[in-house]
């Protein structure tokens, strides 16, 4: 299903508007039924903490469509299905339903109702502004294309043997099914209402009636690339380099034909009849129906997978990796989402409902995590980015190559520039890079960053004057190197894991001389040395009260330490040494809530347990139990995770992006505290 859903750059769906008004929505993730472990939200059994998926920030554009009055646009990603309000580019709402790549999202014409196909093989369909689930699919075994008929009131679905079927949303049974001929069908596409759809065969294309699937019109042109005009009495369909315009009428008569400048790998048409929009590799073109010249030009990164524009024409949406939408006349920006690759780093501002966040040679972002807005993009640098730090004076630390810019977020330029003093006297390693600097843990009060700025971390680490850069302590380290560190929010400790060594494959599985530190931060004097965990320690996070330091090994075992005698409290969480357990933390990261009364801990599996993925997973400290447990896919490990400060948010970030979560207001849930900073 993946090569012929890849082969397809479209997917276009049609939403039943009805379906906004059939009563009470099903059972959510975590209610009876679903058991709780998908990547999504819900109640636990105990009915004690409603965590529920607000929305995504930057991921992967995979699918994108206007709804009929163009104030949403809907996009489909590696996380989920988020509307996004055209009026203020703010996300609403994400759908996170799926488990696995959303492959199709589409809006009803008025908006309100949406619907998405995954790699999970199930349809869902979904309130846009509140991301309430109407109604789920069974799996549906061997689909190859979907689309959703408003005036028919039926679901579509093709299958690799040839067969179109249509679906009662309601009861998910079958109304008819037909016979298009041999091979797979895909793509399915339905006209803007939902009257006629239109299917792609290998060279081939065929119209139908959505109600009973009578043939209205075929052709032996087109392959796999389609699209219907806003108004629905258009079609066009591609194949290779060439584009025809059918009426959308019995016979399906031949309106207009362009050869574009390259294999067409999606297809729009606007509201007019004067054009039609090709995307190549890196652009897409708009060309005149009327002999074909390139009116305009629009880029895009990576391969467009699938376009959209909105009723009125004056707008251009585009999913390729990252979201691009234009102003049709004159070509310009209007909004930009970029696909962030791995997120590395977040952070939040303690008084305001802010995050910022930094991935994989793409630009840092800022965000309001409350309203969806996005506040700031800032310049991209030309490797990777391994800190963002809200200062408490609200300034934005971004550190690069050794180097911190301030940043206010309401000015383009950096108010203040830190270069960190480098230690040239110090030999490198053989794991020197540059785009590995920069990773420093800024104190609670600003004034210090505790770290490493350049690629030489064995041995030992460093204290930084947060305002000049200057070197004003030096603390032993780990022979081996050092995998963590953090400060205790009063400041007054400095916490610190690492190894003495390791075995020289490129992935170790042995270690030796794994252990905690804990410094005083004025003397550097090592007050406790905390020994037991038996895989590096990736994580560590001390709780508000100062008193207990938590620790967490790649293999998931958590551990709960006395920071004032150094001895173990309690084996939280424990996996034996020969096993895996399902929230294995390599790369991946642990944060507590400002009571301390949860603890969350972001899995970055990466393939090393087969069988699992990344996961995110909302311990009760006091019950020793997890409350919510979310499993993500391949696609989407989340590495770092963190409480806001108001302790009603959790946000994670990791491949590809930032998700935020919404505590209700269930009386199991953190109350509100001032941040552990």
């Amino acid at each position: 299903m993946r090569q012929l859903l890849g082969a397809s750059s479209i997917l276009l769906f049609s939403i039943l508007t009805a379906c906004g008004d059939s009563g009470e929505p099903p059972a959510g993730p975590g209610e009876s039924g679903s058991g709780g472990d998908i990547l999504g939200g819900g109640i636990d059994p105990d009915g004690g903490f409603d965590l529920t998926p607000c929305r995504d920030l930057p991921s992967a554009a995979m699918t994108v469509d206007f709804s009929g009055d163009g104030e949403r646009l809907l996009v489909g990603d590696t996380l989920g299905t988020s509307a996004i309000d055209t009026r203020t580019w703010a996300v609403e709402r994400t759908a996170a339903d799926h488990r696995g790549t959303v492959y199709g999202a589409a809006l009803s014409s008025d908006g309100r109702v949406a619907a998405s196909f995954g790699e999970d093989e199930v349809v869902r369909i979904w309130d846009a502004p509140s991301g309430k689930r109407l109604a789920e699919s069974p799996k549906i075994a061997g689909i190859t294309a979907f689309a959703r008929s408003e005036e028919g009131g039926v679901i579509l679905v093709g299958f690799g043997d040839g067969t179109v079927k249509a679906l009662d949303p309601a009861s998910w049974e079958e109304r008819w099914s037909v016979d298009v001929g041999e091979g797979p069908v895909a793509p399915l596409i339905a006209s803007p209402r939902g009257s006629l759809f239109a299917l792609g065969k290998d060279r081939g294309t065929q119209l139908r009636d959505a109600r009973d699937g009578r043939l209205v019109g075929e052709t032996t042109f087109g392959d796999r690339v389609g699209a219907f005009s806003p108004d629905g009495t258009r079609f066009a369909w591609a194949e290779d380099d060439d584009v025809i315009v059918f009426e959308a009428k019995e016979g399906i008569p031949e309106r207009a034909e362009v050869r574009a400048r390259n294999v067409v790998q999606a297809l729009a048409l606007g509201p007019d009849t004067g054009a039609v929009y090709v995307a190549h590799p890196s652009h897409i073109e708009r060309l005149a129906l009327e002999g074909g010249a390139v009116e305009m030009e629009y880029p895009a990164t990576f391969s467009p997978r699938q376009l959209a524009v909105s009723p009125d024409g004056t707008r251009l949406a585009i999913a390729s990796q990252s979201l691009h939408v234009y102003d049709t006349g004159s070509g310009e920006v209007i909004y930009e989402r970029f696909a962030n690759g791995f997120v590395w780093t977040h952070d939040l501002d303690r008084t305001r409902p802010y995050v910022a966040f930094a991935g994989a040679g793409q630009p840092a972002e800022a965000w309001d995590y409350e309203t969806g807005a996005r506040l700031r993009v800032f310049p991209r640098p030309a490797g990777n980015q391994h800190l963002v730090a809200f200062h408490p004076s609200g300034e934005l630390l971004i550190n690069h190559d050794g180097v911190g810019r301030y940043y206010d977020l309401e000015e383009s330029d950096p108010t203040r520039t830190v270069t960190y003093e480098t230690d040239e006297d110090l030999p490198t390693t053989s794991s020197s890079d540059p785009e590995w600097s920069g990773n420093l843990r800024m104190s609670p009060d600003g004034t210090l960053m505790l770290g490493t700025h350049d690629a030489n971390t064995r041995g030992i680490f460093r204290v930084f004057d947060a305002a000049t850069g200057a070197r004003v302590a030096t603390f032993p380290g780990f022979e081996g190197n050092q995998t963590a560190w953090v400060w205790s929010p009063d400041q007054r400790l400095i916490a610190v894991a690492g190894f003495a060594a390791s075995d020289d494959s490129a992935i170790p599985t042995t270690y030796t001389g794994i252990a905690v530190r804990i410094h005083d931060a004025a003397t550097r004097e090592v007050l406790h040395e905390l020994v037991g965990h038996e895989h590096p320690v990736r994580t560590l996070a001390f709780f508000p009260d100062n008193q207990r330091l938590a620790t967490a090994d790649e293999r998931g075992s958590i551990r709960f330490w006395d920071v004032e005698t150094g001895e173990l409290i309690e084996e939280f969480l424990e996996r034996s040494s020969g096993g895996t357990g399902d929230i294995d933390i390599h790369d991946g990261e642990i944060a507590l809530s400002p009571d301390g009364r949860y603890l969350a801990s972001a899995a970055a599996n990466w393939g090393l347990t087969p069988g699992h993925t990344g996961t995110i997973t909302i311990f009760d400290i006091e019950k020793h139990e997890p409350v919510r447990r979310l499993y993500s896919f391949a696609e989407a490990n989340m590495g770092n995770v963190s409480f806001s400060p108001d302790a009603r948010h959790v946000i994670v970030g990791g491949v590809p992006g930032v998700r935020v979560y919404c505590l209700g207001d269930s009386p199991a849930s953190p109350s509100p505290a001032p941040p552990p900073r």
